[in-house]
């Protein structure tokens, strides 16, 4: 009987811990394992501002570890949460030192957010991972835990949405509204790589000279962005549309 009781009061106190979702700011969910791509330093529109809720009627206290950084120093990287506002950040590093603490069924400030300002050598995504996790007052980690990363692209980084654009680097679509293929004509050799519209890279091929087509029969419909980079490092971008 003391047993069954010991175990009844384990599942109470499992089931009181604070379980937390993320929101953007016009409350749209920031899911585990998202990606989240920016093609802009510009702070109004590479700011990820978010709220933390705290969906129990108990406090939790909250912190956020950096997992990862890629393709970049974390300098440049701002990360605003409670009372602290870095301007850099280290992988393996959890922000702030002190916990923010999320009230019973409340959220965070209003002026917590993610920001990169730093463009970067071109050598690639700039990838931030990021894990939102709670603590207990000794430390401890419990509850639930959120990661995303945030990327800045510099491939999506162009001043090129047109079909001259594209040209100048080296290929024509035949049309951006499109059904199982792309049909491109090549003028010069280069990679040709699809994004969607959260910078995840969907697919990617090879392309010489001449008249090639790329199979996208695989993509659900909607909007995309084709970038391609000629072999003399000369690149564009344009959208193109799946139905």
């Amino acid at each position: 009987m003391k047993k069954l009781i010991t175990l009844f009061g384990l599942l109470i106190i499992s089931h009181l811990q604070a379980q937390i979702t993320v929101t953007k700011h016009d409350g749209t969910p920031i899911v585990n394992n998202q990606l989240i791509a920016f093609n802009s330093t510009d702070y109004n529109t590479a700011s990820l501002e978010f709220y933390v809720h705290n969906n129990s009627a108990q406090s939790t206290k909250m912190k956020i570890e950096c997992l990862s950084v890629s393709n970049a120093s974390g300098e440049g990287f701002e990360l605003c949460f409670g009372d602290v506002c870095l301007s850099s950040v280290s992988a393996g590093d959890s922000y702030p030192s002190s916990p923010v603490t999320i009230p019973a069924n409340g959220t965070n400030g209003a002026f917590d957010h993610f920001y990169n300002s730093n463009v970067g050598d071109g050598s690639g995504p700039m990838d931030y991972v990021f894990r939102f996790y709670q603590i207990n007052n000794n430390g401890d980690e419990v509850g639930n835990s959120i990661t995303f990363t945030y990327r800045y692209d510099v491939n999506l980084v162009t001043t090129g949405f047109t079909p001259n654009a594209l040209s100048a680097a080296g290929i024509s679509l035949k049309s951006n509204v499109v059904n199982q293929q792309l049909d491109l004509n090549v003028t010069a050799n280069g990679t040709v790589r699809i994004y969607d519209l959260n910078g995840k890279t969907v697919g990617e091929k090879q392309l010489t000279v001449g008249t090639q087509t790329m199979d996208v029969s695989n993509l659900s419909n909607g909007a995309y962005l084709l970038n391609y980079t000629n072999d003399k490092g000369k690149s564009a971008t344009s959208k193109f549309i799946r139905k």
